[in-house]
């Protein structure tokens, strides 16, 4: 399934929910702003995944045209690729959460005789416990020029930015989650971030995607 297909299924499930969905993605960004490098970019896996993995082929078209809207080529020959970017997405293992609470109950009593019986009501705290799945998922391009110069017929390589995102969620499916982190890719791709950025990205009824920034801190 080609990526604008897997993005369009997945807004047809959202609007279908009936409301708008959210989700907070934080940002981690180095770049190297003093590098010089040209504009051709070859993307491979950053991780144990094969460059023929039909998942990849789909994050790769996903992200091309963020590197194409930065004046930026992806070429499918290395050979003549002046920089490489390694593209990575992986997901924790789920963790559980707790959390307790009280809800407020209440049941009647009558009180009284006679023409003075009447009901009144006791209230008291009923201890509620919630638990819930956590699924955090990653999303990181590392890029880094290559030189001229061969050594040992590899070309050097030096880093010139990278660029890491990360959600937490309760949906299950990561493929979806990546998707969703990667609408934030246009507005930090490459760029420095100063720290740990939020964003939140919010899918309308109309179909609409919306990137909002929150700022830094810490949200989790």
């Amino acid at each position: 399934m080609n990526a604008l297909l897997r993005l369009s299924l997945l807004l047809l499930c959202l609007m279908t929910a009936g409301c708008s969905t959210s989700f907070t993605v934080a940002v981690d960004s180095l770049s190297d702003e003093s590098a010089r490098s040209g504009i051709n970019y070859y993307i491979e896996p950053g991780n144990d995944v094969s460059p023929d993995d039909l998942f990849f082929r789909d994050l790769v078209a996903l992200v091309t045209p963020v590197f194409n809207a930065r004046g930026w080529n992806v070429v499918l020959d290395k050979g003549i690729a002046h920089n490489v970017a390694r593209l990575s997405c992986w997901q924790d293992e789920p963790r559980t959460e707790t959390s307790y609470t009280t809800i407020t109950r209440s049941y009647p009593v009558e009180v009284g005789r006679g023409r003075h019986r009447h009901i009144e009501y006791v209230y008291y705290e009923e201890p509620v416990v919630e638990t819930r799945t956590v699924f955090t998922v990653h999303l990181r391009i590392e890029a880094s020029a290559l030189d001229d110069t061969e050594k040992k017929g590899e070309k050097k390589e030096r880093q010139i930015w990278r660029t890491a995102l990360r959600c937490s969620t309760l949906t299950p499916n990561y493929r979806d989650v990546v998707f969703t982190m990667a609408q934030v890719l246009p507005q930090v791709m490459a760029r420095k971030s100063g720290g740990i950025q939020y964003y939140q990205v919010e899918y309308q009824r109309s179909g609409k995607i919306e990137v909002h920034p929150l700022g830094g801190g810490s949200l989790w």
